[in-house]
């Protein structure tokens, strides 16, 4: 299971604590140890699936294409001790800093004669005229490179003082702002089919999002030629298409290991998973549904057919396609068994067919039937976090009007006890979930 051809080694992360190593840097006798070790290592030809290298990322975006060149890598290995002691005084991931500083100036340590420095700050400098300006031009030493490093640190935490810099959302906002929240790309997102808090997020941003998926993706057929991905690449300009062909900050970002976002390989969190995770799992889904919208036709996903919904205009916008699609993909439960009956049916149904009975007490992958309120729903459990009193929501709907607009599929955050009185009932998964 070992190649010899490798570009990151993973345990040599968590033994060292540095940066991977470049295949090139490795000696035939070197990797020859690490596979008759069982020390586990990349191999950029699995790369569709992997996950686990650049401390938890793959430094490949969604379909394939390198993020990070290898002079970038080295760069970041040799700057990473400068990003992580600027974090940790506002305990953020020093990723954040990485993916600031390769898109502001391309990871030099020089001061530009612009006077914004190795950060491009900006408004810290006055645009590079006040006396904050990082001069004279040219190379910088490790201690101005370092000074200069905490105070980006320190811009950075200003501007995200209201969101938490250790969630995926939070990080994507910070870039937002960092880049410039504007309208074109929050209304951008919407039409995309991403929500309003998704949007202000800055899921309609290239600068955040630029590559991170195919509808994303400049550089694909149809996004390349539909106008539905631009960017705005002049100051005081509108709207061009397609966008630019760079990688997004967050794009960036994941690839350096800085995401909490699971690896897309089909795998559950042990325990459950945290509103990120759970979003990240539901996003294929809410893509087939976007996809499949208005095709007046059953549509098979995963191994499984959903039946078309005329109400909203999909196969995928009802509660009971989400419950048989997740049941289809995470456990190991026959086809078969998995029903096409009313919402609040669901769970017993899945009882009497051999699933534990959980009563009225939610837990993590648990399959939920309510009538409350006179809503015949189903949905997932896809986490519970008692000390907040929260429970993680995955579920699909809609209002009833046919349109897109009107659908609630995704991951939600509930009061959870809510979910924990008598009009909900759960049918437990544990013994049959797959990857736990």
């Amino acid at each position: 299971m070992f190649a010899k051809k490798v570009l990151l080694v993973v345990m040599a992360v968590v033994l060292v604590g540095l940066m991977p190593f470049s295949a090139y840097a490795l000696s035939e006798e070197q990797l020859d140890k690490f596979a008759q070790n069982d020390i586990m290592f990349y191999d950029p030809d699995e790369r569709s699936g992997g996950c686990g290298s650049m401390a938890g990322g793959n430094n490949f975006n969604y379909a394939g294409a390198e993020v990070f060149s290898e002079a970038n890598l080295k760069a970041i290995e040799a700057n990473r001790p400068f990003y992580e002691k600027a974090a940790e005084k506002h305990n953020f991931p020093w990723q954040i800093l990485a993916v600031v500083h390769m898109r502001e100036h391309g990871l030099a340590r020089d001061n530009p004669s612009n006077g914004q420095g190795a950060y491009q700050l900006y408004s810290y400098t006055g645009g590079g005229t006040n006396g904050n300006a990082f001069l004279p031009a040219g190379p910088i030493s490790d201690d101005e490179f370092q000074r200069q490093t905490n105070i980006a640190a320190d811009v950075i935490a200003s501007k995200a003082s209201d969101v938490d810099l250790n969630t995926d959302d939070g990080v994507k906002t910070l870039f937002f702002r960092y880049n410039g929240v504007a309208s074109a790309y929050i209304e951008q997102a919407i039409r995309l089919g991403f929500s309003n808090e998704e949007a202000n997020h800055g899921e309609g941003s290239p600068y955040v999002m630029n590559r991170y998926d195919e509808k994303r993706d400049p550089s694909v057929e149809p996004t390349k030629s539909n106008n539905t991905w631009g960017q705005i690449k002049t100051d005081g300009g509108g709207m061009s298409y397609p966008a630019n062909m760079g990688f997004g900050a967050f794009v960036q970002y994941v690839a350096l290991g800085g995401s909490n976002t699971i690896c897309n390989d089909g795998s559950l969190v042990s325990g459950g998973m945290d509103l990120e995770q759970a979003k990240k799992l539901v996003q294929p889904y809410i893509d087939k549904q976007n996809e499949t919208l208005h095709t007046y036709s059953n549509v098979v996903f995963d191994g499984i057919t959903l039946y078309y919904w005329s109400d909203c205009g999909s196969a995928l916008t009802n509660c009971v396609a989400f419950s048989k699609w997740f049941l289809s993909k995470y456990t190991t439960v026959s086809k078969s068994s998995i029903p096409d009956v009313r919402g609040d049916y669901f769970v017993q149904h899945m009882i009497n067919n051999g699933f534990e009975d959980g009563g009225h007490t939610p837990r993590a992958y648990a399959v939920f039937s309510t009538n409350a309120n006179g809503l015949t729903h189903t949905g997932v459990v896809l986490g519970v976090d008692e000390s907040r009193g929260k429970i993680i929501i995955g579920e699909a709907g809609c209002s009833g009007n046919g349109t897109a607009s009107t659908s609630f599929t995704g991951a939600k955050e509930y009061d959870l006890s809510v979910y924990q009185s008598d009009a909900y009932s759960y049918a437990y998964t544990d013994s049959v979930l797959k990857g736990i």
